[in-house]
């Protein structure tokens, strides 16, 4: 990842927003996203506004500008590498999810159905999709 790249952050509350990547120190950046009705776990008064903060960098999840994509049972038949709590997004009927794989089989999903955060651990894994 590098400076301008285009991220989901995660948030103290659970869940993530999409935002990007201003500065790289080490192993941590300094990102900016638009807040939602809580910051910091608390309400929010002022929602929609840009907010940022130093996130370590293997927290972010890269969002990819125009790419190929594969489900991620191809992509893991095919000698693809993903790791034990490795976070990646992906994509479902078209919707974005959050994936980590949780062990050798499963993976936890996160994503937001009505405006409100699920989680989600699966199996299958054929109708996932990841960019490649």
């Amino acid at each position: 990842m590098q400076i301008s790249d285009s991220v989901m952050v995660p948030r103290t509350g659970g869940g993530y927003s999409s935002g990007k990547i201003l500065l790289i120190k080490k192993d941590h950046a300094l990102v900016e996203f638009v807040t939602g009705n809580t910051i910091r776990g608390q309400l929010n008064p002022t929602p929609n506004e840009v907010g940022t903060k130093i996130v370590p960098m293997n927290k972010l999840v890269l969002i990819p500008d125009s790419c190929a994509k594969i489900t991620i049972g191809q992509y893991l038949r095919q000698g693809g590498l993903w790791e034990i709590g490795e976070t990646r997004l992906a994509w479902h009927s078209g919707n974005q999810v959050i994936a980590t794989r949780s062990n050798k089989r499963w993976f936890n999903l996160h994503y937001v159905r009505s405006g409100t955060l699920n989680s989600a651990n699966i199996a299958n894994i054929d109708w996932l999709e990841i960019a490649v």
